[in-house]
């Protein structure tokens, strides 16, 4: 058996427990998952015959995967003495001489300083037992070390978004959705498996819309910013990582007038990751943010459709604004990690 350990955001562990179930479809009889509630990680034990890397890769809730080599209780010790140890368990069979490689230390909780630390020690004890050169940039092997719940992991890594964004933007944002938060709202919301037409009316450098156009690219979508340099920009990164969905339109707008820009009833999904606090956040009434918001959604939405959005801290205005407005209901509620922020990722339908 091969253990595949995976990251997601805390929170979102069981969609991406389902998300495995799905990909592998009729191999889970051998399978064992483990999913850490609240955590971000989950362990897959399975025959090596099913989890080939294009099979993981392609996981859309998550955001790294590895193979692990070994694992082991996080001690009383120094990082890189215990991380030392682990690794000689794990050995490097699968590094030959002629084969660049990487060591990358995952420890969000440490100081850079210590990462990099283990990152050196790690990487002369892989040059040391089999004589490969180390490459930051041009390399075959990522070795990862995770240092998480009091515990150790050594793996090697296959893909990594921190290191290999999902997406090669042009144009960027400060703050945005991560692509796996935005696949996570996409399932909820149930776009992944009924795609439709789905607006983002607050779209940012269109992280949301990419997700949509790379899980259904048949899909019809459409995006609106404040900003026009985002709304410019947004469309610049759709064009250019998908040039074949040349029907999606990117308006620059304001989302609490969204009946000025589209008729009456042609959405399926409204789904975004309004401002809260962060860029223009600290600069507006939410209560009349939202109270726009879900009145442009009342008109724009065909009466299956339903909405999807991260509100930050002001959940009470949020819930004072859908229990005024009267036309939706919250269906689903969770609070998830995203970056040491914990917004709510909310999914409304209508009342009636």
């Amino acid at each position: 058996m091969e253990t595949v350990f995976l990251r997601t955001a805390p929170g979102l562990e069981d969609l991406s427990k389902q998300e495995v179930l799905e990909t592998l479809k009729n191999d889970t009889r051998e399978t064992r998952i483990k999913a850490r509630s609240g955590r971000g990680w989950i362990e897959i034990a399975a025959p090596p015959s099913i989890v080939p890397e294009e099979i993981f890769n392609n996981l859309r809730t998550v955001f790294r995967s590895m193979i692990l080599k070994s694992s082991a209780p996080r001690g009383e010790g120094k990082p890189g003495s215990e991380a030392l140890k682990l690794v000689q368990k794990g050995g490097f069979h699968d590094l030959h001489h002629n084969s660049p490689f990487r060591i990358t230390c995952y420890a969000s909780a440490e100081p850079s300083g210590t990462r990099r630390m283990v990152e050196q020690l790690i990487g002369t004890e892989a040059v040391r037992a089999s004589g490969a050169p180390v490459d930051l940039t041009r390399y075959d092997l990522n070795y990862g070390l995770e240092f998480l719940d009091n515990r150790i992991f050594f793996g090697t890594v296959f893909k990594d978004e921190e290191e290999a964004p999902r997406y090669r933007k042009s144009f960027q944002v400060r703050s945005s959705a991560k692509p796996h938060i935005a696949a996570a709202m996409l399932r909820l919301v149930g776009f992944s498996s009924r795609p439709g037409t789905l607006l983002d009316p607050c779209c940012g450098s269109g992280t949301i819309l990419l997700e949509a156009a790379s899980t259904r690219p048949e899909s019809r979508l459409y995006g609106v910013d404040v900003d026009p340099l985002c709304a410019k920009g947004a469309q610049k990164n759709l064009l250019k990582l998908f040039p074949g969905h040349g029907g999606s339109r990117i308006y620059q707008g304001d989302a609490r007038k969204l009946e000025e820009l589209f008729p009456a009833s042609g959405l399926d999904y409204l789904v975004t990751n309004p401002p809260f606090g962060i860029r223009t956040g600290t600069r507006i009434n939410f209560y009349w943010f939202y109270r726009g918001l879900l009145n442009g959604a009342n008109r724009l939405l065909n009466e299956k459709g339903r909405i999807a959005l991260l509100v930050g801290r002001q959940r009470g205005i949020f819930n004072r604004a859908v229990k005024e407005d009267g036309n939706f209901r919250a269906i689903h509620i969770r609070v998830i990690d995203a970056s040491g922020l914990f917004p709510a990722l909310y999914v409304l339908a209508r009342t009636s």
